[in-house]
């Protein structure tokens, strides 16, 4: 259920999570029925169901997950004393389904064919070398690139499991985007991406989200990301992080995780998300002499257009699938 919830090895599916949740949750695991709770407050996967996300929030609760408490606590200032009522009813009448083994219906492996992972990546040469996070990868036997409609089969060169960065080469003559280091970047600086957020859900057109930075750092202080505003969520990772000059600044690579944090502190995050500072990105590129010096200079015009720079990025930008 949270493979499918965040995009981890699978396109981000909230129905086939949602379903996932339940079967656990049905079963009496308290972390689904949490998980499901939240589901039902936020209508993801599910109708929104208020007095359903109270039932399972109460039942998840009364195994003595304090996050669960919280979170129906939270819900029960939205409610009429009828629905919490009719909720508690609910939640009285609740016992859990023994668990069942399940058969596996075939021992074959997966077809070549099926789509493992994707999401996003961008050319930083004229001949083919793109970025993009090591998880988008991960767990791939074979690798296209798609853009403007084509698909290149592409191949891994380098990868960073620290930064969780990796290098794919394609055959072909690309638009590139500059890279400007990340010490120059100041606080609350505008900037934007463009990438493939559920593309499954949304479709194949690339979608542009604009924010700003909003730390020069990320989760703990970490001094290699950003925080910044730029709405992301599964698909995104990979993309460019860009400045209104046309810029390359850092590398998206996740947002802070709902479902976590809401059973850490009983609080949902409102669009917290990390980029990896390009001069990280920098570093990891110099063992590769050879591709160093064909990085673009960075823009320094600062009179264009947004939208002649947007299109310029949304040129650059490709959709990376494993498969």
């Amino acid at each position: 259920g949270v493979m499918h919830y965040q995009g981890w090895g699978v396109p981000s599916n909230y129905n086939a999570a949602a379903q996932w949740y339940s079967k656990a949750a049905e079963q009496g695991n308290p972390s689904a029925q949490l998980k499901l709770a939240s589901c039902y407050l936020r209508g993801q996967g599910v109708p929104k169901d208020p007095i359903q996300a109270y039932k399972w929030s109460s039942i998840a609760a009364a195994s003595g997950d304090k996050s669960a408490r919280t979170l129906m606590g939270n819900i029960s200032q939205t409610l009429t004393r009828g629905d919490v009522s009719e909720a508690q009813k609910l939640a009285a009448a609740f016992k859990p389904r023994p668990m069942t083994a399940v058969k596996p219906k075939s021992s074959q492996p997966q077809t070549p064919g099926a789509l493992r992972t994707y999401g996003t990546g961008f050319f930083i040469t004229k001949d083919g070398y793109l970025l993009t996070n090591l998880h988008v990868i991960q767990g791939a036997r074979k690798l296209f690139v798609r853009r403007g409609g084509e698909s290149f089969p592409a191949q891994v060169l380098k990868i960073d499991r620290v930064n969780d960065m990796a290098v794919l080469k394609v055959e072909g003559e690309f638009m590139p985007l500059p890279m400007l280091s990340s010490r120059s970047v100041s606080l609350g600086e505008p900037v934007f991406t463009i990438g493939f957020p559920n593309a499954a859900m949304q479709g194949l057109e690339p979608k542009l989200t604009r924010g700003e930075i909003n730390s020069l750092s990320g989760a703990k202080d970490d001094p290699r990301h950003f925080q910044m505003s730029v709405a992301i969520q599964p698909g995104n990772s990979g993309g460019a992080l860009v400045t209104e000059e046309g810029n390359v600044i850092g590398v998206v690579t996740r947002r802070l995780n709902d479902v976590n944090t809401l059973e850490r502190t009983g609080l949902l995050p409102q669009n917290v998300n990390y980029a990896l500072k390009s001069s990280f990105v920098l570093a990891f590129l110099e063992i590769m002499p050879a591709l160093i010096e064909k990085l673009d200079y960075p823009a320094v015009d600062e009179n264009r257009e947004f939208k002649d720079i947007a299109k310029e990025v949304q040129g650059a930008t490709a959709l990376v699938l494993g498969y």
